[in-house]
């Protein structure tokens, strides 16, 4: 295959001509925006199209699901189909202990990273605040976020100059507001630091993007479980810069519609997604069906990922 990643891939996959195939898909996702839909999910699959195209197909005839071009998660809200991914993705069925579901809370990590920026630090405590500061600030809050993430972006390139002095009034006043609570601590750091957020304003803005992040940590978290394998990803615009930063044997990408693996990967994606917006507070019919079918293998995304060189592949 060409070193120009991602290549293409028009035929199904097959793990008997190399090394493993992974599928991938993400759901949620929204670019830099935070705060409308927080959660983000990115679930692989440990599947070739050969095995997948057959799965579906089931999946299809047991659900009714036969004329859809291809099979999306939001087809599955109803009894049957629901109870069909539920056996598919559970113990004792075809996919079991083959996935993995990276998630994010989008706008924790763009505060965490938005504070670590201007403290200067890593890990900051940022999580009283982004749980509890809707319910403290109430519509504040979004003013706040929006001015946060507005200076985060650098929008003085859009023409625009970032209002420092308004920035730091809603973070002073935040601070008063959630006197007495965990919230008021980062506040307060965050409103002290004037001087530094001057000083990035000449700096390369940074992306508050979560998809980066989730692609390097799926990427090494699988190389650590299977070593060598080759990525098959739904097709996405940032992945022509992303593809090349990943330690794969192969980084491919495909239609949807043309390899059954995806449509799998998209399926645990959703399903990863709702579980995880139920365990924050939003429960509903298919997250309490897939729950004990998802739980063991979601993982949150809580930090930046590790790093690796720009290019860097495995032969």
């Amino acid at each position: 295959m060409s070193c120009a990643w991602p290549v293409r891939v028009e035929g199904p996959t097959d793990d008997a001509d190399g090394p493993p195939w992974v599928a991938a898909d993400e759901s949620g996702w929204t670019g830099g925006a935070v705060l409308h839909q927080r959660v983000m999910t990115h679930a692989t699959v440990r599947v070739d199209d050969r095995l997948a195209g057959p799965l579906l197909r089931e999946l299809r005839d047991s659900t009714g699901l036969r004329q859809s071009r291809e099979v999306k998660f939001w087809q599955f809200e109803r009894d049957k189909p629901l109870a069909a991914l539920v056996d598919l993705l559970g113990e004792g069925g075809p996919l079991h202990g083959r996935t993995s579901i990276l998630v994010a809370d989008k706008l924790f990590l763009a505060l965490s990273k938005i504070a670590g920026l201007l403290l200067g630090e890593d890990d900051v405590a940022i999580d009283p605040l982004a749980r509890d500061g809707a319910d403290l600030l109430g519509p504040q809050w979004t003013q706040l976020v929006t001015a946060l993430t507005g200076f985060a972006r650098g929008t003085r390139r859009s023409g625009r100059t970032v209002d420092l002095p308004s920035l730091f009034d809603l973070l002073e006043s935040a601070r008063e507001t959630c006197e007495g609570h965990p919230a008021a601590e980062v506040l307060a750091r965050l409103a002290a630091a004037r001087n530094r957020a001057e000083h990035l304003l000449a700096t390369e803005p940074p992306s508050l993007d979560p998809l980066p992040d989730m692609l390097t940590a799926h990427v090494e978290r699988r190389r650590s479980e299977l070593g060598e394998f080759r990525l098959l990803h739904d097709r996405h615009k940032m992945l022509d810069v992303l593809a090349a930063r990943q330690r794969v044997h192969t980084f491919a990408v495909g239609a949807s519609d043309e390899h059954p693996s995806i449509q799998l990967a998209d399926l645990v994606s959703g399903a990863g997604r709702v579980v995880f917006e139920a365990r924050r507070g939003l429960p509903g019919k298919q997250a309490a069906a897939l729950r004990e079918a998802v739980e063991p293998f979601l993982v949150e995304l809580r930090s930046r990922a590790p790093s690796t060189s720009d290019g860097a592949r495995s032969s």
